[in-house]
């Protein structure tokens, strides 16, 4: 080597070493990242991989793009069914905190099973030392159905209702097999061919949710929704109308009574648009806003904001709408859905989306065949 380039070399690694030397303790994940596990959940970290996160600076704020797998190992006495992560990286902010749920899973004592975080966060630029993102188990639910953990999230309603959820579609393609091979490999289509022909409806917030006003509006009416009875639902529809203007309509005001003989604590109510021939749409789900409701009591979801509705990039002309009761979590923390024969008693199961369990039990009979979707099958 001459004299020059070995100048030149050592040159270009001082130029690496001060680029290396200029990155801060903040942008290395391995500093920035902080895991929790609450010890009531009975799981431990055994493992990360933080190769794929990226964080930086963009003005005021620290961008994380948190691509991370968290391996747990369960340490418990009872096996793992289902667990929801909690992400922040500052309170009560927009872009700060989010959850992730991971469903569906099948570990024993001293097994271990890894969760996928894909998120960005933002935050501002750290000033104090310490993790910029904290990454902690809100909640775990058994397999008898027993949940422990700090539930900030409220990740006990949630992961029962999945669970419930995930239990009647398993149990319903097992009746499947239970008939044959050929039987669940055509249940599987099914699920695969309602999933791509299923009408797809957009809707987002009209003008940061304002309300549709009459006065305003001299083509704005008021519709009555339809009440469509599920079977077995605790919850009676009473009545309800939404105030609807050529593709937008405002939230429907619904009118209900528990007849139940225990006290509700949340419910959700399913929202189905139909355009002015008749295809039905389903336009999401109405979460309950208020404290308990008691047996026997009458209740109201309030409307409100406003929504416009596109269907295949075009505005929906609205021609009417109707409403079910999707999920009710009782006081007691119990929970109801709807079985599927309710569904197809009521009209409901043509327009009611795939489930997160259906859409994973159909991709792995698509991706891996009928074998492996069958041997998933027994795992539970």
């Amino acid at each position: 080597m001459t004299r020059s380039s070995a100048v030149v070399t050592l040159a270009l690694l001082a130029v690496g070493a001060a680029a290396q030397a200029q990155v801060a303790p903040w942008q290395d994940p391995a500093q920035a990242i902080a895991f929790e596990t609450a010890p009531e959940t009975g799981l431990t970290v055994a493992a990360t991989d933080l190769s794929q996160t990226r964080i930086y600076p963009r003005g005021t704020l620290a961008v994380i793009d948190l691509r991370c797998r968290l391996t747990l190992e369960n340490r418990g006495a009872k096996p793992v069914r289902s667990v929801t992560l909690a992400v922040e990286s500052q309170q009560n902010a927009a872009g700060g905190r989010a959850s992730v749920a991971a469903p569906s899973l099948h570990a024993a004592r001293g097994e271990t099973f890894s969760v996928s975080l894909n998120l960005r966060l933002v935050r501002p630029l750290p000033g104090a030392a310490g993790p910029l993102v904290a990454v902690s188990v809100d909640g775990v639910l058994h397999d008898d159905m027993t949940f422990a953990g700090p539930n900030r999230l409220e990740s006990q309603r949630k992961l029962t209702l999945l669970e419930a959820e995930a239990r009647r579609d398993r149990e319903r393609l097992r009746l499947a097999l239970g008939q044959g091979r050929n039987n669940l490999q055509q249940a599987a289509l099914a699920i695969l061919e309602r999933q791509s022909e299923q009408p797809k409806l957009q809707a987002r917030l009209a003008g940061g949710g304002r309300t549709v006003a009459r006065a305003a509006n001299t083509d704005a009416t008021t519709v009555q929704l339809a009440m469509l009875d599920v079977a077995g639902a605790p919850l009676e529809l009473v009545s309800g109308e939404a105030v609807v203007s050529d593709a937008s309509a405002s939230a429907p005001m619904i009118a209900l009574r528990n007849r139940s003989s225990k006290p509700v604590r949340y419910y959700e109510l399913g929202w189905v648009v139909a355009d002015r021939e008749g295809r039905r749409y389903s336009a999401g789900v109405l979460p309950s806003t208020g404290g308990p409701l008691s047996p026997g009591a009458s209740g109201q979801l309030p409307g409100g904001r406003t929504f416009e509705f596109q269907q295949d990039g075009k505005p929906l002309a609205i021609g009417g709408m109707s409403g079910y009761v999707r999920q009710v979590e009782f006081a007691d923390g119990s929970v109801w859905t709807p079985s599927l024969a309710a569904l197809e008693s009521s009209g409901v199961r043509g327009v009611e989306p795939v489930s997160a369990e259906e859409q994973r039990l159909a991709e792995l009979y698509r991706q891996k065949g009928l074998a492996a979707l069958i041997a998933e099958l027994e795992k539970f």
